[in-house]
């Protein structure tokens, strides 16, 4: 098997592949498993497995993701999604849609959708995306055959990403940084000016966890003060929160050998602590989307590093 050009997931691929090769595909799939490991990657290239070439994914191939000036999709957008996917293709091929960021469906929107979970027509696919799927109605994780996704180890995401890094050593730090997530480790190795962002985020989280809570209040304070529009500071809130969440899945594995930023001096985290943590980043993020000031929500953070 090819591993369809993706890094990493053999285990998934492999399993997909049997469904396609038996002609016993499911007519769902939900691919779930954290932000930036290849899901998306992985839906895209099973729709162009089965559909056979560029030109059907054209025509046969369905997206449903959230509009650039909306926080979630709305029940409008799944009404017509699924009106698409129930026409027959004209080539007789499979009809195929792809949601990404499921858990962006609202409680209307996830409930259209159950139709065409419960009744699909002939002929079609659905694979739903999510990073945070504990957010989807359990009715919509029922009725869809799961797939999980899992960071790649650390030497297969160096072996697939050498070739398009700068050098070994930026490939080395590259690995190091996004924490077995193949889709982050591209961008990275591949888009310079996204790699300068990173590595100055990274930095700016070094000094956050280097300084004490007057320092942290302050870089807080810092960071938002200079951005003039709303979203734009949510963005950046979310930025920092996400090089926090990376770092505190490195404490986890620091047995392995994984990169620290903090000084190393700095006493280690107990397991529970870095726990409690990823649940108040959770909370944040989700609150940061409902008009809370987003200094005072990194101010929260920063109390209970």
């Amino acid at each position: 098997m090819d591993n369809w050009g993706i890094i990493g997931h053999q285990s998934a691929i492999s399993f997909l592949d049997k469904g396609l090769s038996q002609n016993k595909l499911a007519h769902a799939y939900l691919f779930y498993g954290p932000p930036n490991l290849g899901k998306t990657a992985v839906a895209e290239a099973l729709a162009l497995k089965v559909l056979g070439s560029n030109e059907l994914l054209l025509t046969n191939l369905l997206k449903l993701e959230t509009l650039p000036d909306k926080k979630d999709i709305g029940i409008e957008q799944v009404r017509e999604f699924c009106r698409s996917l129930f026409l027959k293709s004209f080539s007789d091929h499979y009809k195929i849609g792809i949601i990404y960021e499921a858990e962006k469906l609202n409680q209307e929107s996830a409930n259209a959708l159950l139709k065409t979970l419960e009744e699909p027509a002939p002929k079609t696919l659905l694979i739903i995306v999510s990073s945070a799927w504990q957010n989807l109605l359990s009715t919509v994780i029922s009725r869809c055959q799961a797939v999980k996704f899992l960071p790649v180890a650390s030497a297969e995401l160096y072996q697939g990403i050498q070739d398009k890094a700068e050098d070994a050593n930026t490939a080395r730090q590259i690995v190091d940084w996004c924490g077995g997530r193949p889709g982050l480790a591209l961008k990275l190795a591949q888009d310079q000016e996204f790699y300068q962002e990173f590595a100055a985020s990274r930095d700016l989280l070094t000094q956050v966890l280097n300084q004490d809570l007057p320092g942290r209040f302050k870089i807080a304070e810092n960071l938002l003060e200079k951005i003039d529009e709303a979203r734009q500071k949510v963005l950046a809130a979310e930025d920092l929160l996400a090089h926090l969440e990376i770092y505190l899945r490195q404490k986890l594995k620091q047995n392995v050998g994984q990169i620290d930023y903090a000084q190393a001096g700095r006493p280690s985290w107990p397991i529970p602590k870095i726990l409690s943590l990823f649940d108040l980043i959770k909370q944040t993020r989700e609150q940061l989307y409902f008009n809370v000031s987003p200094r005072l929500l990194l101010e929260n953070v920063f109390i209970n590093l």
